[in-house]
């Protein structure tokens, strides 16, 4: 009795474990959709730069981007205030100097090139310091 009840015991153990597996094929989620990296998926396209301010500091920040071939304002956004951003702003690209400036006596400038699918983010420190920065592609 207790042989039989070992083999009954073994048998029950092997079905189960033979059915729980599964069938499925194991190519079936490697179809290139699901390959491609969100990069790829989202690849840019002849887009203009962009450049965004995060205001980490105590004080507000006006930020103004200029064209550095001819000086014209290419956009801007005045009232950044403390814990909040700008936004992305765009423009046509090329060399850019990009003015923060505050009601303080400081003010920070910095020049880049900013091709097409290039965006800038800056970001003002806790001590109203501008952190380094420098664009990255899209």
């Amino acid at each position: 009795m207790k042989t039989y009840l070992t083999k009954a015991m073994a048998s029950v153990v092997l079905a189960t474990t033979l059915f729980s597996c599964s069938v499925e094929p194991i190519d079936s989620d490697l179809n290139p959709t699901n390959l491609m990296t969100t990069t790829e998926m989202t690849a840019c396209s002849n887009a203009d730069p962009l450049v965004k301010l995060v205001n980490n500091g105590s004080i507000d920040f006006d930020i103004h981007i200029y064209s550095m071939v001819d000086g014209s304002l290419l956009n801007s956004f005045v009232g950044v205030t403390p814990g909040s951003n700008s936004g992305w702003l765009d423009f046509a690209n090329g060399e850019v100097l990009v003015s923060l400036e505050n009601s303080s006596a400081s003010e920070f400038k910095v020049v880049h090139q900013m091709d097409l699918c290039t965006q800038l983010q800056l970001e003002i420190a806790a001590d109203n310091t501008l952190l380094p920065a420098a664009p990255q592609q899209l």
